[in-house]
């Protein structure tokens, strides 16, 4: 089912990535972690089309639906039109849809694994325990080249009283590891020693394809089993946020 809505808002939230808020008369339903499909008709349109899918990083309860998306040098048509949308300009979406959401169990202890723009999903969950004030049991290790790629960080800090612990992990960047800051790469050695039980928990990777297909086969060698692992790829994007060492 198609609906329109217009721009409310946009903004910079690092150097690379922008996020903007939609409105309509009537918002459709969502369970915080799913995407839309967005449809952006515009002249000279490239060869990736008129068409994106986007993560609804909004939460449910908020009153305007919301995603983020990295723009870098030279984005694609689609992009260039969506940055310069105006206050009011059109844009129309459909077909809400994905799995990867909160555990039903609300005990169940889980390790959220995000590299950069892979932070949309976790985003709308976290905003949503936050306004319902639902206590989890949430560690976040949230991969980017430096700390000036970091989004959505008060959202994350205020998080705390709920129960995530975040710990941000910078590859580009040198400096002293902290608990919170690590400056190199998520490893397995780095999950062990951060989460003693990991083992018991589940974990969500959201981020670049090529990232969570390497996270993937990391975890399952460390004996993650299939029913304890859900991912949320982001194609278009090449980083990888994982040592090839």
């Amino acid at each position: 089912m198609k609906s329109e809505f217009v721009l409310s808002g946009k903004e910079q939230l690092t150097k690379t990535v922008w996020a903007f808020c939609f409105t309509s008369d009537r918002l459709p339903n969502w369970t915080a972690g799913q995407y839309m499909e967005w449809v952006l008709p515009h002249d000279s349109a490239d060869k990736r089309g008129i068409r994106r899918f986007f993560t609804i990083c909004a939460s449910p309860t908020e009153k305007e639906l919301t995603f983020a998306t990295k723009i870098i040098d030279e984005p694609s048509s689609f992009k260039i039109k969506l940055r310069d949308l105006n206050i009011g300009d059109p844009i129309t979406a459909r077909d809400i849809d994905g799995d990867f959401v909160l555990p039903k169990n609300p005990q169940e202890k889980v390790v959220f694994i995000a590299g950069c723009i892979g932070i949309t999903p976790f985003r709308s969950m976290v905003k949503y325990l936050l306004d319902t004030n639902e206590k989890r049991d949430i560690i976040l290790l949230y991969s980017n080249k430096d700390s000036s790629d970091i989004a959505f960080s008060g959202l994350f800090k205020d998080a705390e009283k709920i129960g995530l612990k975040t710990v941000n992990f910078f590859t580009d960047e040198k400096g002293k590891d902290t608990q919170n800051n690590v400056y190199g790469f998520i490893t397995p050695e780095e999950i062990q020693a951060r989460i003693p039980d990991w083992q018991e928990r589940t974990f969500y990777v959201s981020g670049p394809e090529p990232m969570v297909e390497a996270f993937e086969k990391m975890l399952k060698t460390m004996g993650i089993k299939g029913r304890q692992l859900k991912t949320d790829y982001f194609p278009g994007y090449s980083e990888t946020y994982q040592s090839s060492s």
